[in-house]
């Protein structure tokens, strides 16, 4: 099974799984908003790690990733809750010291992103927009977009995709 067939059968899953997905997230998360993201972030580093997908199941790849990051996210919380006056952010940027090259590197990918968002459709890159870098919510940005929530999904999934498909250089137009 080739890549593109993975992509379109872990495409389908998200659309099929996303309720229960979001349910069990909320669940372990208590936030409809972060159970929202972490779904998303789940499919898409399924999505970016299509080629090694073959003959596996991936609906419970999708919710192993979904369950990983949750977890990762509340023991984020519960070092926070720990040292409330900011310690384990400290401690975080000195277990990954950000070395004069990985700086860089950082920097030309953010660049590449934001290269990436100006090539998508106005109302894509404003959704995908609203809803990674500002935190807003999906009836949010639908309420100031004038749309469904569905269509805000969409938007958002097709600009996850299209800059993963980009940054993997295949080069899917928007």
């Amino acid at each position: 099974m080739s890549e593109d067939a993975i992509g379109v059968r872990l495409r389908e899953l998200f659309r099929v799984e996303r309720i229960r997905l979001v349910r069990f997230l909320r669940a372990r998360l208590g936030s409809e908003a972060e159970a929202q993201d972490v779904a998303q972030d789940a499919i898409f580093r399924l999505y970016q790690r299509r080629s090694e997908l073959l003959d596996r199941d991936l609906r419970a790849l999708l919710f192993v990733a979904a369950r990983n990051i949750a977890t990762d996210r509340l023991r984020a919380r519960q070092r926070a809750a720990a040292h409330p006056d900011g310690d384990a952010v400290v401690d975080a940027w000195v277990d990954e010291a950000a070395s004069p090259e990985r700086i860089v590197a950082a920097q030309q990918q953010l660049a590449q992103l934001r290269q990436l968002l100006q090539e998508l459709p106005p109302r894509c890159e404003y959704a995908f927009v609203c809803y990674k870098f500002e935190g807003l919510e999906y009836r949010e940005i639908a309420a100031r977009m004038a749309v469904t929530e569905s269509m805000v999904r969409k938007y958002v999934l097709r600009a996850l995709h299209y800059c993963a498909t980009r940054l993997e250089g295949a080069g899917d137009t928007p």
